[in-house]
């Protein structure tokens, strides 16, 4: 009897031991089936979403380029920077991010970086220590600017990293630098942002005075508003043909200042078209670059995200 008696308890022990591995594995089994239906649907919708993002981005590029010459139209509205298309009933919004009114970063003189830091009410040996900085992160070697930050000032960081040392490219990178902070790369109710100023992109030494924006015009030239209330309304009535058509607008100091940072020359224009798209707590967004001299289009590229 004790041998049977033992024989099915070691039997009831094997029952119990099979059916919790069973369990284990269904339980498995169970979440990657969770996580893979979850990935499924999340490429779907980006998928998806990316696909109908496009849509609006070609809605848009086509609106920028016939838009200016429909009769129907009125002037006001020949160039808007914000477009909204229902898509497949979702609704599509697009943005047109100018590139023409901004330095290339990547050119800019050091007499010009100054001047824009001095506008974040920095000393003038404040801003001299930001332009060293910014030199000493581009720049290939270790040796280390006066005032700037090389290897050692980043170490010492509470989360250490290293200068780039190369060119920049992501206008987010000036956060990592030395002397800049938040409130200059992202703007405020005080100041422009940076990424008003500059773009990562090849363009020249002077601002584009027929597209920059009303904060960079007046950062830069130490104009009254009154004096670009006027500016721009004559700006809206025609472009500046040449840098001296703004004078009459302007005080001597910011006229000469005018003619020191602005340019009216013409250039290709390099767009920015943003498109977003909400689905329930996810927004998908898409950008393309392309650059459009006269109604010819070049497509420089694609980027996208999810957040």
């Amino acid at each position: 009897m004790r041998g049977r008696g033992s024989e099915r308890g070691s039997i009831l022990l094997l029952v119990v031991w099979i059916v919790a591995v069973l369990a284990v594995i269904a339980a498995m089994l169970s979440i990657r089936t969770k996580v893979f239906i979850r990935n499924s649907a999340y490429i779907n919708g980006r998928t998806s979403g990316s696909l109908v993002l496009e849509g609006g981005i070609q809605r848009a590029l086509f609106d920028i380029l016939t838009l200016p010459a429909r009769r129907d139209v009125p002037p006001e509205e020949q160039n808007p920077i914000r477009f909204d298309y229902t898509i497949n009933g979702e609704m599509i919004r697009v943005q047109k991010l100018s590139d023409a009114g901004k330095l290339s970063i990547h050119t800019v003189r050091q007499d010009v970086w100054k001047e824009i830091f001095m506008t974040y009410g920095k000393t003038d040996a404040e801003a001299l220590e930001i332009v060293s900085s910014i030199m000493d992160w581009t720049d290939k070697d270790a040796l280390l600017h006066p005032g700037g930050a090389e290897d050692d000032y980043y170490r010492d960081q509470p989360f250490p990293y290293y200068p780039h040392n190369d060119k920049m490219g992501d206008l987010r990178e000036l956060l990592l630098i030395k002397g800049i902070d938040d409130e200059m790369v992202f703007g405020s109710e005080r100041y422009p942002a940076l990424t008003e100023f500059f773009t990562v992109r090849k363009g020249g030494t002077r601002l584009d005075l027929n597209s920059a924006s009303r904060l960079v015009i007046q950062a830069m030239t130490g104009a009254t508003d009154d004096e670009m209330d006027a500016l721009l309304e004559a700006r809206r009535e025609k472009p500046f043909q040449t840098i001296h058509d703004v004078n009459p607008f302007l005080g001597p100091e910011a006229f000469q200042l005018a003619t020191q940072y602005f340019t009216t020359e013409k250039t290709a224009d390099i767009i920015t078209l943003r498109a977003t798209l909400n689905r329930g707590r996810q927004t998908i967004a898409l950008e393309e670059v392309f650059q459009l001299n006269g109604r010819t289009i070049k497509w420089l590229e694609r980027r996208e995200w999810t957040y």
